[in-house]
């Protein structure tokens, strides 16, 4: 059977702009969400990857003719960037404001014109001037200033350009680029014919471990992917996204990606290698962790964060095995690192694929901090990608971190539909969702009149699924669940309203019904919360309706049946 005629709101997630979740129903635009979430965020992707933030924070990145290029004894046209025939060194330089002890990646496209070489000198902080040097012939590292590549990568681009790619640790809140051009490989002042040079373009700068797809800037820093006010279709269950909405968290380890900043105990340590494997993103970004095979748990890697005293936090990370360590087991453990002990070991069991492990801690009224432990004493190796400790009793999206927390704030999605939309007199609010881990909230999904003494609504509370009709601030709650729902499960759910005719049903079964009880009046809009922004939704939705007449029993139990 077919609801699609008998709705007057359909929302099947399916797109998006900043603000804005489409509805399929109606096509006007009257049945779109409002949305807002003021920082960036992470999803899973339709070709399942973890998609995230992408930055440019080199303004004119294209634009070298442009003053905050400053040209040191040589000129641009266009592109090109030529020597002066004064004896000294020649280059474009940039100096750009930076956070300190953060991983960044800094990308450019170079062109010999006359001119073979190029070394990008970086200097991330005072003394440490450093740099590949770029033969332009080929495309290799020919060499390199100050004793090291900075981890350069270059592949070939369009039109005969290369693309170099470096990511480094800063080590001060400003830093200088500077791309000096040489005849040859020798690092050394020479008079140019005027004439010879080098082209140039799409620079870039972003934080993380590998250069971002190429973003052209011009006044101001350029952002894509998921960012501020984007809501986030996740494909993490299905081919068919949902619409993933969820609270306000922070990722108290300040490096979830750049594992180089971790503790290494030497005698549980060999080494670590990054951008050694290919990450759930999709990009070479994961580090493999060597062990020394040993039996003491807290002789490995670890991360120290501060803790709130008789708090619970979930930890969690991506691992995969490679090779002989499939099939072996490695030491996940949280400990606190003073005060009455607290902690949680757990043993994972390395495959062939990327797993999400997550486990939960409640620390001890005195611990302030602890401490994120990788080992093994079973394993040589593991693949890790994306740590996260975020004070809650369940898991959240990845929120990445370079050198300090950060906080993803809650998404919030209201406001769909109009008074012309429905009908106070009877109708059906229908949503295919899950919810989150219990968190001693109600969360609600409503029909109301903007405020939170009119209303219907759908909700999870204490491990159960209920509904409410408040008219004129009085409640009329329906039989709650006899059974426990189980997180992370989507429940197809349907609430149908009528004075004195009231049923719930989910999964194809009436769970519920009231021959008692008044409708309010004044129904204007479709919420995930209780019409005032309070006790919002937090789990997936991969569908919600809204029926402006109460559907028969046949009905209800065909719309509702998995």
């Amino acid at each position: 059977m077919s609801f699609y005629d008998k709705a007057s709101l359909i929302l099947i997630p399916s797109g998006t702009k900043e603000g804005v979740c489409f509805s399929q129903k109606p096509t006007n635009g009257d049945g779109d969400f409002t949305f807002t979430r003021a920082s960036s965020a992470t999803r899973v992707n339709s070709d399942g990857l973890i998609e995230k933030e992408t930055q440019n924070l080199i303004t004119y990145s294209n634009d070298l003719s442009n003053a905050v290029w400053v040209k040191t004894a040589g000129s641009v046209s266009g592109s090109k960037f030529t020597p002066n025939t004064v004896t000294t060194f020649h280059n474009l330089r940039r100096v750009i404001s930076i956070q300190n002890n953060s991983v960044y990646a800094y990308s450019i496209e170079l062109k010999a014109d006359g001119y073979d070489f190029v070394l990008l000198n970086i200097p991330t902080g005072a003394g440490t001037n450093a740099g590949p040097i770029i033969d332009l012939t080929d495309g290799s590292v020919a060499g390199n200033y100050g004793g090291t590549t900075h981890n350069a990568i270059v592949e070939s681009a369009a039109d005969g350009y290369y693309r170099v790619k470096i990511w480094f640790l800063s080590t001060s809140t400003s830093l200088q680029l500077d791309t000096n051009v040489f005849p040859t490989s020798t690092v050394a002042a020479y008079a140019g014919d005027g004439t010879s040079g080098v082209l140039i373009r799409k620079a870039q700068l972003n934080q993380g471990l590998v250069a971002d797809s190429y973003l052209e800037t011009t006044t101001t820093a350029v952002y894509g992917g998921i960012t501020d006010n984007i809501p986030r279709l996740d494909y993490t269950d299905a081919s068919c996204p949902s619409l993933l909405l969820e609270p306000q968290r922070t990722n108290l380890l300040t490096d979830s990606e750049f594992f180089g900043s971790w503790d290494l105990n030497a005698s549980g340590i060999s080494s670590i290698q990054p951008n050694y494997s290919v990450s759930p993103e999709g990009l070479q970004n994961a580090y493999k962790v060597n062990f020394i095979v040993q039996g003491d748990s807290d002789i490995g890697l670890k991360k120290s964060f501060s803790v709130t005293g008789g708090s619970t936090y979930t930890h969690s990370i991506y691992i995969k095995g490679e090779g002989s360590d499939i099939g072996k087991d490695i030491v996940v453990k949280s400990k606190r690192s003073g005060g009455d002990s607290a902690g949680t070991t757990t043993i994972q069991t390395l495959t062939a694929d990327w797993v999400r492990i997550d486990f939960q801690t409640t620390y001890a009224a005195n611990n302030t901090a602890a401490n994120f432990y990788l080992s093994s004493n079973d394993a040589s190796s593991v693949l890790v990608y994306g740590a996260q400790v975020e004070q809650s009793s369940y898991v959240t999206s990845i929120i990445p971190t370079y050198g300090a927390s950060v906080t993803r704030v809650a998404d919030v999605c209201n406001n769909a539909g109009n008074a012309s939309t429905f009908n106070d007199s009877e109708g059906v609010l229908y949503a295919e969702i899950y919810a989150f881990d219990d968190d001693a909230a109600y969360r609600q999904i409503s029909i109301d009149d903007g405020t939170n003494n009119s209303r219907h609504a759908i909700w999870f509370y204490n491990n159960s699924i209920g509904s409410a009709t408040i008219a004129s601030g009085s409640y009329s709650y329906l039989p709650l669940l006899t059974t426990t729902f189980t997180p992370n499960n989507f429940y197809k759910i349907a609430y149908k309203y009528k004075q004195n005719d009231f049923a719930l049903w989910v999964n194809g079964i009436e769970v519920g019904q009231s021959s008692t009880g008044n409708v309010p009046s004044g129904l204007s809009q479709l919420d995930f919360d209780n019409g005032v922004n309070q006790l919002n939704f937090y789990g997936k939705a991969r569908s919600v309706k809204y029926f402006p007449t109460a559907l028969t029993n046949e009905e209800l139990a065909d719309l509702t049946t998995i």
